[in-house]
């Protein structure tokens, strides 16, 4: 169902622009129409890898009566596991301060704690309840050590017993990650541009005929022009866009002017534009920075596929299309 590109021995991830893409040509529209655009794809993406996020890790809803357990789930089977792959995070030198060690930002569910192994000796750390921490702590027999501490929840970091403790290896799920579709509207087209990564040239004010201007990356200039009689703050922008992507075949720099700005397209991982100027135009501009932030599971045909079902869900209840709903929903039944 889901176009993904293959080499010989290995599958290409599918980027947030191709599921973007995708997502138009199932519902048939015209992909530079309204119906599933670049500002509804970023109000909704990330409330759809929270929606797969409760599916993988186990939908509360799946706990009904007579059903002893849920098809997919923390710690269920291997499936599972492999799903929540790409949301494991591994800690392999959390340090504690007074038995305290601070959760990270992003936790969402412990997976794993143990002391860092000395000589191959795995000393592991559970996790308890507060009823379970407070009888281990008031047990003769079994109280906590160095070789075997124990650790519970507060709000915002694990409590370890002994806090003597000052290293340990923490092993967590995360949230999933918000993802972004960056992209750029051309003036002219209106079709939008993707953009995973990408800085801008903003023209504020047209110098006088005989000025020059130039744009350059990596000691390389990009795109120049010249100021001629009548020319505007817009029309340096548009001659610039169309420099820039005259000497694509050369330097790899695609550009796109949105009505304000040139938005250049980087075409690896540079970090800075430099505009030079002689004569009296004037710019404002921002450096290379990431604009597109992937799907965790990008590597995953059958998570992708599954993401994209409940995108084809939610804007068919967004446009009331029953038959888009229909169709999600059976997908969902069927996977």
């Amino acid at each position: 169902m889901f176009f993904f590109t293959f080499t010989q021995d290995k599958f290409i991830p599918m980027n947030i622009y191709q599921l973007f893409q995708y997502i138009n040509y199932l519902l048939r529209k015209d992909p530079i129409g309204n119906t599933f655009n670049g500002e509804q794809a970023n109000i909704i993406l990330p409330i759809v890898a929270f929606k797969y996020f409760k599916k993988i890790f186990g939908l509360p809803e799946e706990y009904e009566k007579g059903m002893e357990r849920a098809r997919l789930g923390f710690g269920l089977n291997s499936i599972t596991e492999n799903k929540l792959r790409p949301l494991k995070v591994k800690v392999t030198d959390a340090t504690l301060v007074s038995g305290e060690y601070t959760l990270p930002s992003n936790y969402y569910r412990d997976s794993d704690c143990y002391l860092n192994p000395s000589a191959g000796v795995y000393y592991p750390v559970p996790i308890l309840n507060d009823q379970e921490f407070n009888d281990r702590l008031s047990n003769p027999i079994d109280s906590p050590s160095v070789t075997d501490p124990i650790a519970k929840l507060l709000a915002t970091t694990l409590l370890f017993n002994p806090t003597t403790v000052t290293k340990v290896v923490f092993e967590y799920i995360k949230y999933p990650t918000s993802p972004v579709l960056g992209y750029a509207i051309d003036n002219d087209s209106k079709e939008l541009t993707y953009v995973p990564r990408g800085a801008y040239v903003r023209i504020t004010g047209d110098g006088a005929a005989g000025d020059t201007i130039n744009i350059q990356v990596a000691a390389a200039t990009i795109g120049n022009y010249t100021v001629i009689e009548g020319d505007n703050e817009e029309d340096i922008m548009v001659a610039l866009k169309d420099s820039i992507n005259d000497s694509y075949e050369t330097y790899g720099y695609k550009a796109v002017y949105d009505g304000t700005k040139i938005v250049i397209i980087d075409a690896a991982t540079h970090t800075t534009v430099t505009v030079n100027v002689v004569g009296t135009i004037t710019y404002q501009k921002t450096d290379f920075s990431v604009w597109s932030t992937q799907f965790d599971w990008q590597t995953d045909l059958e998570s992708m596929d599954d993401i994209a079902e409940i995108i084809c869900s939610i804007v068919g209840i967004s446009n009331r299309d029953v038959n888009v709903i229909q169709w999600s929903e059976q997908q969902k039944v069927t996977s």
